[in-house]
């Protein structure tokens, strides 16, 4: 039958066992120096209540289990894990030697997920950005085959790497700018405050797709521009001024220049063709005035005055005086081809003519005239005063 205290404790001394089972599957006893209740049996040991709750020997929690709710754990009378109907709230840190989940961790705001004994690497949002931050001594690493930078919702790309390829990086999920082989492959308009081409054979290369013309354009604002190209359909290399005005072309043959030359000399081995006036000190050459053939200076120099016949004169070379004060230039002589009157007549004549003043010839210097034509006519041979229409060996 029963066993009953009557109300009396029942007294057991070390290693006295409450033996239970036929197979004595659970004893509860105390060995001296520590209590134990031992399931010998192939069941489980359950421990049935509503509320179970372990304290220590002082009355301090340890585990706390409610029916229906949850189960505590506690360190030191202290909270520290509590399960929930969606997992399980920790206070304090979770330290592991490593884990695996089949859902998402979720962090608040300010909430970081850190690495590294120093905290070099952190991983958090701030409620207005997301960071990832490299705060230690060594660098921010990112590996991977082909790594991909995109939009939230996967739509456009900012940058995209491929191992052993090229890097892109877009505007607006449009190509811009591709690493190549060679170097760079831009699709739009560079823009830059300055730019330095380093090359290894000194030629740098502008090429062109698709067009006919290419150019390198130099500019302040959208009307001040210089423009270095390429005609289109031309293997000529133009320069223009206010990016529309073409000033010089370098040909197969030589140089075209519109406009005026500014230079401290001139050295012209071939022919030189003047459009306008070419000016060079005390030397105007007038338009289409004057030509050096190819001869000039290989032992058969050659300069040839041209020019279209005009009131029965050709090509001219004429002689100009200043006032002396810097004022007007006015001719004073000319030595010029001329042909019949009015220009129709035979050509190959040469008139030598003064404007306002005599022509003299003279050998041994300035001041000793051999023939002299006043402007009157008279012509003198041996006086630089004729008095007569022809006087030979005047008195001077």
């Amino acid at each position: 039958g029963d066993l009953a205290s009557n109300g009396n404790d029942i007294l057991m001394a070390d290693n006295d066992k409450a033996i239970f089972g036929a197979g004595s599957d659970l004893q509860i006893y105390h060995n001296g120096s520590a209590s134990e209740i031992k399931e010998n049996g192939t069941g489980n040991l359950k421990i049935y209540g509503s509320n179970i709750e372990f304290l220590s020997s002082t009355g301090e929690d340890m585990i706390s289990a409610n029916a229906d709710s949850f189960v505590r754990l506690y360190y030191d009378n202290s909270l520290k894990l509590a399960t929930t109907s969606t997992g399980i709230d920790v206070t304090g840190t979770v330290t592991m030697d490593g884990g695996s989940t089949s859902a998402d961790f979720s962090f608040g705001d300010n909430d970081k997920a850190i690495f590294g004994a120093g905290s070099d690497l952190q991983i958090y949002h701030d409620a207005y950005h997301s960071y990832i931050k490299e705060s230690g001594a060594g660098s921010l690493i990112l590996d991977g085959a082909n790594i991909i930078f995109r939009n939230a919702d996967a739509s456009k790309s900012y940058a995209a790497m491929t191992d052993g390829g090229a890097i892109d990086l877009y505007h607006n999920n449009a190509l811009k700018l591709a690493t190549t082989s060679t170097g760079i492959d831009v699709t739009g308009t560079v823009t830059a405050d300055g730019l330095t081409v380093n090359t290894t054979n000194g030629v740098s290369v502008f090429e062109s797709t698709g067009i006919s013309s290419v150019g390198l354009q130099f500019k302040t604002n959208a009307s001040n521009r210089f423009l270095i190209q390429t005609p289109s359909g031309s293997a000529d290399l133009a320069f223009l001024a206010a990016g529309t005005s073409e000033k010089l072309r370098i040909t197969s043959t030589g140089i075209d220049v519109t406009g005026t030359v500014t230079a401290t000399g001139l050295d012209i081995n071939g022919v030189a063709d003047v459009s306008s006036t070419l000016t060079a000190g005390a030397l105007s050459i007038p338009s289409q005035g004057f030509v050096f053939n190819q001869g000039f200076g290989t032992g058969v120099p050659t300069i040839t005055m041209t020019g279209t016949a005009n009131n029965g004169r050709g090509g001219a070379i004429n002689f100009k005086e200043s006032d002396g004060s810097g004022g007007s230039i006015a001719n004073t002589a000319a030595i010029y081809s001329t042909d019949g009157a009015g220009g129709n007549a035979t050509y190959g004549g040469l008139t030598i003519a003064t404007y306002q003043g005599d022509m003299k010839l003279s050998t041994g210097g300035l001041a000793s005239p051999r023939i002299t034509i006043l402007s009157s006519g008279n012509v003198g041979i041996g006086t630089s005063v004729p008095v007569a229409t022809f006087d030979v060996g005047s008195a001077n």
